[in-house]
């Protein structure tokens, strides 16, 4: 592998504060800090959460893959 490469395990360092962002706005779209529609709010808290868990299990997946090399 290159010396300039980027390592697996710096990308999960890159992922981890993504998913937090994720799961912050979400609860900003739950609580309603965030002002939108009444009718779409748990839906865009639904698939905002649903994203950062997606992000955090990815960030898991490359610091594993990072481990065993």
């Amino acid at each position: 592998m290159p010396e300039n490469a980027i390592s697996k395990q710096k990308i999960a360092l890159l992922l981890l504060p993504s998913a937090v962002l994720l799961f912050v706005l979400s609860g900003l779209f739950f609580s309603g800090i965030i002002p939108i529609d009444e009718d779409v709010r748990m839906l865009a808290a639904a698939m905002t959460a649903f994203a950062g868990a997606a992000d955090f299990v990815i960030a898991l997946w490359f610091f594993r893959m990072g481990q065993s090399s």
